[in-house]
């Protein structure tokens, strides 16, 4: 390894050495020329752009892209290097477009090659330029010099370039509008092959002038742009640019309407002599701000040639420069007349001379015209008749076999009349007319006349052909063809008249025709002649006939239309089938229609035949037309068979039919005359209600069979089963389960039997509350009978209406907040007979809760010994509650009332009381009982227990009233003085309860006389009585009536006398007390017990008088209270009542 090494660096050491003598060779032959080559420096001077160009906005030039452009270096190479170039496979580094990524391809976008010892050639080639067109990237080259012995020049060289093909310039041909005044219109067309041409960008492929965005005209820029489809400009917004069909033809010829890529600019200079000459110079610009190469319009002053055609076609007027000459347009036409050139005037003594005279002004040139004349020849060209021509005035006329004759200077647009007839109209007609030239000639073939508007020389001729014979085309008698002479007509055929004939020719339609004779009658069996005959018809044809041989046939036809059956008429088509409501059939009475004349028919069998059941009885018709011919109808007739249908009306139970099955909806058949019979079996607790044939009730038929006999139609059978009885009198342990099961039921017996007692167990399903759903009379089979809850639950849950009739319920129990413990009402429960609810109990109503529903108590009916631990021990009341007879809610148990409810008497009630009444409320006015109801009927539950409140019957209710009570001190009068004057002083005072009513102060005496009275109301005391309101009792529960709370009202009165002398004198004194009766409704006035019984100086003289007052309900009691003393006599009269 190290010897290889060693060879290695002697081998590089000689090759250096090689080198180095070498060099010193170069420096030892010239070093001055060796030194100068090392230290020469090469670069770009400065370069050309060999293709057309020019600036952007921006001042870069910019070239097309539609060809290579190629750009020339100057290089400055004082020792003539030669430079590397690069190629596709070794760009080298040499030109650099720093502004593109990814760097165009050498040999493909661009080209760089070494023309002469100071010049390089760079090429752009159209992949390069076209890709980058629009300006759209900068194309600058950086260029770094290489000589081929490998030196790198470092001086580079750049300069700015872009590729943008500049907008192009239009071609401009100047119009005019089509306005009056005509104006200048500039027509600016530019080549659409040029306008679509696309490049493919980088961006994707557009129009190469995509980018052009305004078009100047004379230093006015307006806005331009390509439509977005790129199909056409869209037109500047401003009204200087106008549309195609505004625009008119001046001097050159205008493009089409359809044409793109054009422009109309409307000048506003009008087209006239004396407008001077004008300028218009237009550029296009695109957005990089590259312009098009100008273009320069000149609006010369130009004179205006009229053109009058004197009544001939339009001619345009032209406008021609000074000293320019006329173009000659086309020459006008008119109708009749032939031009004659263009006249300066209209007497037409001097001709324009288009080659040679010229315009100095405003000229009108004038048509000239020359009437036209023309010569019409006419002839018959063969057959026998004449033609004549008429026209203006004057005929001519020519005959067959004669020459030619004409009309002669005849008018432009003159009308030639011709008539042509045949010489025998049976033998010879009008044929065809010629015309040369044709046109406005009005001769057809076969027509007599023609009409010639002369605009030509013309030559016109008429042929006249023989008639040609008829030649029969068809002939039908009653629609059969009868060309040969001879038909042979249906037997339906009676009549031949000219109506029955259709008769047409092969050349002619629609002849008429006679025939002989007019009209022709057929026998059967015959044969008959008629003539056919046609006219001739002048110029159309001759005349023509035909006699024809007609037989009718015999009657062929046999329709049997119908027959009778049992005297019911069928009809054909005939069934093969008839049913007949009847045991016997009868054949017979037969009718053919219209067509069968002749027909007759028999049947076998004959006569009433009977019909066997099921098969029927078959029958045979035999019906012969007139000429023989035979057919049969057989059918058979069987009886009528009746559908029968028969079903069970609301179910509870099956029918059946015969031996059938039972069902409970059926049908069968029956035929006629046979019977049919029925059973019904009803489910368990219904039996048979009714029975119903076609809807119609059988009377008296309530038993399980039916018989319906001799069946003559359909019939509809049904048997109804109403509830019946539920006996569960044979009671058993699960009698409690049986009868909850059936009172469950919405559909069943309408009562239920029971005898003894059913009590409720713990046995599974054989306790809880019975719900009653459908309306149902659970009764008693003897006089007494009882359902015991056993304290297990309530008895019943009255949805539906419910009779108990000698029931007793016990022992129901609704545990927590649960009501209703005997039973709980949504619907109607009536209690009968000896009916009763006892020791029930549940937080709201006991013995019943009546929710929405109604409880009626009659008879003997009670409710007892209930509980509740809330309201309505005995009933709780939220629905209605109506009682009668002997029923009774004992005292023990009450009856709740919810607010707005009362118990309703239907009926006398026969205790007193008959229930105990809790109101929802104590309120003046509110309702406790209403109809037969009395006060006696009732108790009332006091309120909180010790208030018991007023009520009475009033107004048909019993209901709380108050009453008032009212005492009043009327009058006081002076019966006898005992004075040593004839005069008494007197003053007292007089108190009911705590209430001071009357007093009269010792200072303010009464002085009276024997037989004075004093009235406290004449004297103006209003107020001297008591008056209370009383809605409940006792009194003692009622605050400031009494000092202290009793239970009576104290009456105290103290009456005195004025004694100047001696002490005052007492002149009377009543204590008395006002107690009131609840059950009676009555007030008891007694004098005090104390006060009567004490010392009888303590009576002061009353007389005791009023020991004992009642004062009932509306009463009112007026008394006396009389004192006798030694002192003097008086009276006191009072009055107490008690009234609403």
């Amino acid at each position: 390894m190290r010897k290889l090494l060693t060879f290695l660096k002697i081998l590089i050491t000689a090759v250096a050495v090689i080198l180095l003598f070498t060099a010193c060779q170069q420096f030892l032959e010239d070093p001055e020329d060796f030194l100068s080559y090392w230290a020469s420096e090469t670069f770009v001077k400065n370069h050309s752009i060999g293709s057309a160009h020019r600036p952007d906005g921006a001042g870069v030039p910019c070239v097309a892209s539609s060809a290579s452009v190629d750009i020339t270096l100057t290089v400055h190479n004082p020792k003539g290097f030669s430079f590397v170039m690069p190629t596709s496979s070794a760009p080298a580094g040499i030109v650099e477009f720093k502004e593109l990524s990814p760097q165009p391809d050498a040999g493909t976008d661009y080209d760089l090659i070494q023309t002469g010892s100071g010049t390089l050639k760079l090429t752009y080639n159209p992949s390069l330029l076209r890709k980058y067109e629009q300006g759209s990237r900068s194309l600058n080259p950086t260029i770094t010099l290489k000589a081929t012995d490998g030196r790198v020049f470092k001086k580079t060289y750049t300069f700015g370039i872009k590729s943008n093909t500049p907008p192009p310039k239009p071609e401009i041909i100047i119009a005019k509008t089509n306005t009056s005044p005509s104006k200048y219109v500039l027509c600016l067309k530019f080549n659409s092959t040029e306008m679509t041409t696309t490049v493919a960008m980088n961006s994707g492929t557009v129009p190469v002038h995509k980018d052009i965005a305004k078009i100047t005209i004379n230093d006015a820029h307006y806005t331009l742009s390509y439509k977005d489809d790129n199909s056409d400009f869209k037109k500047p917004a401003e009204t200087s640019f106008i549309e195609r069909g505004n625009v008119q033809q001046l001097t050159a010829a205008l493009p089409s309407a359809s044409e793109k890529w054009v422009l109309y600019f409307n000048t506003d200079v009008k087209v006239e002599s004396s407008n001077p000459q004008t300028s218009y110079t237009i550029t296009l610009s695109d957005k990089e701000g590259v312009v098009s190469d100008s273009v320069t319009a000149e609006l010369r002053k130009r004179f205006k040639v009229t053109f009058d055609s004197q009544g001939g076609s339009i001619v345009p007027d032209q406008y021609i420069e000074k000293d320019g000459k006329v173009t000659k347009p086309t020459n006008p036409t008119k109708a009749g007349f032939d031009f004659g050139g263009w006249y300066t005037n209209t007497s037409y003594s001097t001709q324009w001379d288009f080659d040679n005279n010229m315009v100095t002004e405003n000229i009108t040139l004038y048509a000239k015209w020359t009437e036209k004349k023309y010569t019409v020849t006419f002839s018959v060209a063969g057959g026998e008749g004449e033609l004549k021509g008429t026209c203006n005035g004057q005929s001519q006329i020519v005959q067959n076999g004669s020459s030619e004759v004409s009309l002669t200077n005849v008018p432009h647009g003159a009308q030639v009349t011709f008539t042509a007839t045949p010489t025998d109209p049976t033998q010879y007609k009008v044929g065809n007319w010629t015309c040369i030239p044709s046109t406005d000639f009005t001769g057809t073939s076969g027509s007599q006349t023609a009409t010639l508007t002369v605009k030509a020389d013309t030559t016109v001729t008429v042929q006249f052909v023989q008639l040609n014979a008829l030649t029969l085309r068809e002939l039908k008698i009653h629609g059969k063809d009868a060309k040969s002479g001879s038909v042979t007509l249906p037997y339906t055929v009676t009549q031949v008249t000219q109506s029955n004939i259709i008769l047409t020719f092969s050349e002619h339609s629609s002849i008429p025709f006679t025939v002989t004779p007019p009209s022709l009658n057929l026998t059967p069996g015959e044969t008959k002649s008629i003539i056919i005959s046609v006219a001739a018809s002048p110029g159309n044809y001759p005349a023509w006939s035909k006699p024809v041989n007609i037989t009718r046939s015999k009657n062929n036809v046999a329709n049997l239309k119908s027959f009778k059956l049992n005297g019911e008429t069928k009809n054909a088509p005939f069934a093969n089938e008839y049913t007949v409501a009847s045991d016997t059939a009868e054949v017979k009475d037969f009718t053919f229609d219209t067509a069968s004349t002749g027909a007759t028919a028999s049947v076998n069998p004959q006569g009433s035949e009977s019909i066997p059941v099921g098969t029927g009885r078959s029958f045979t018709i035999t019906v012969k037309a007139q000429d023989g011919t035979q057919n049969t109808v057989t059918f058979t007739v069987k009886r009528q068979k009746y559908n029968i249908s028969y079903s069970v009306a609301g179910g509870h139970g099956k029918i059946k039919a015969d031996s059938g099955s039972e069902v409970v909806n059926g049908s069968k058949q029956v035929e006629y005359g046979e019977n049919i019979s029925f059973t019904a079996t009803p489910d368990n607790g219904w039996e048979v209600d009714s029975w119903k044939v076609d809807g119609s009730t059988v009377f008296g038929q309530t038993g399980t069979t039916y018989h319906l006999s001799n069946v003559t139609g359909d019939k509809t059978v049904t048997v109804k089963f109403k509830p019946g009885t539920f006996n569960l009198t044979g009671g058993g342990p699960d009698a409690w389960k049986k009868l909850k099961e059936e009172a469950a039921k919405t559909e069943g017996s309408h009562t239920i039997v029971i005898n003894g007692e059913i009590t409720a167990t713990t046995d599974q399903d054989n306790n809880g509350k019975i719900s009653i759903r459908r309306e149902l009379i659970i009764k008693s089979s003897g006089s007494s009978a009882s359902l015991n809850a056993s304290n297990l639950s309530g008895i019943f849950d009255v949805n539906n209406k419910l009779t108990l009739e000698n029931i007793t319920l016990k022992n129901g129990t609704e545990p927590g907040n649960r009501t209703g413990a005997g039973a709980y009402v949504n619907s109607t429960l009536i209690m009968k007979g000896s009916s009763a609810i006892t020791n029930c109990s549940a937080h709201k109503g006991g013995g019943v809760y009546v929710n929405n529903g109604t409880l009626i108590m009659q008879d003997s009916s009670t409710i007892s010994s209930c509980t509740a631990t809330d309201k309505g021990s005995g009933v709780y009341v939220a629905g209605t509650f109506e009682m009668k007879g002997n029923a009774r809610v004992n005292t023990n148990n009450d009856v709740y009332l919810e607010s707005g409810k009362s118990i309703t008497v239907t009926g006398s009630l026969s205790h007193h009381p008959a229930a105990r009444i809790t109101p929802n409320n104590y309120t003046n006015g509110r309702v406790l009982a209403t109809g037969a109801a009395e006060k006696a009927n009732f108790k009332v539950t006091p309120q909180d227990g010790n208030k018991y409140w007023r009520f009475k019957k009033q107004g048909g209710e019993v209901k709380f009233v108050p009453a008032k009570l009212k005492v009043t001190f009327n009058k006081i009068k002076c019966v006898e003085v005992e004075d040593s004057s004839s005069e008494a002083e007197y003053y007292w005072t007089m108190k009911v309860g705590k209430y001071v009513i009357a007093e009269r102060p010792k200072n303010e005496v009464w002085d009276a006389k024997k037989g004075h009275i004093y009235e406290f109301i004449e004297n103006g005391e209003y107020n001297k009585y008591f008056n209370w309101d009383f809605s409940y009792f006792p009194i003692s529960e009622i605050q400031d009536i009494n000092p202290t709370p009793k239970n009576y009202i104290p009456v105290y009165i103290n009456i005195m006398e004025y004694d100047k002398s001696d002490p005052d004198d007492h002149i009377g004194t009543t204590k008395a007390n006002l107690t009131y009766d609840y059950d009676n409704d009555e007030w008891n006035w007694a004098y005090d017990d104390n006060w009567i019984s004490g010392p009888a100086n303590e009576l002061h003289g009353n007389q005791k008088k009023n020991s004992s007052k009642t004062i009932g309900d509306g009463g009112e009691e007026i008394f006396t209270e009389e004192y006798r003393t030694n002192d003097g006599d008086t009276d006191l009269t009072i009055t107490i009542s008690w009234k609403e």
